[in-house]
């Protein structure tokens, strides 16, 4: 039976990345994370085909690199490395 106050165990984390944790709160930041890497390229696929200004372009490219980046880090949670 989950005590008053502590975070229940979710599966948000492993629906999305295939990352297992028990702490809520880290699941939820993983599933924001990829949620976000994906909306930043379907904007960089919808400016570069309206021919949008290339400094936008490459700040929303480099926005969606570096969530990408950190994404292929996280698989160290399953290890239990951080």
């Amino acid at each position: 039976m989950q005590k008053p106050f502590e975070p229940a165990e979710t599966d948000i984390c492993k629906r999305s990345t295939g990352i297992t944790s028990t702490r809520p709160s880290e699941a939820l930041a993983v599933d924001w994370m990829s949620n976000h890497a994906r909306i930043m390229t379907f904007w960089e696929d919808r400016l570069v085909a309206d021919n949008a200004d290339m400094a936008l372009i490459e700040t929303v490219h480099k926005q969606a690199e570096w969530l990408n980046m950190m994404l292929c880090n996280l698989p160290k949670l399953n290890s239990g490395k951080t």
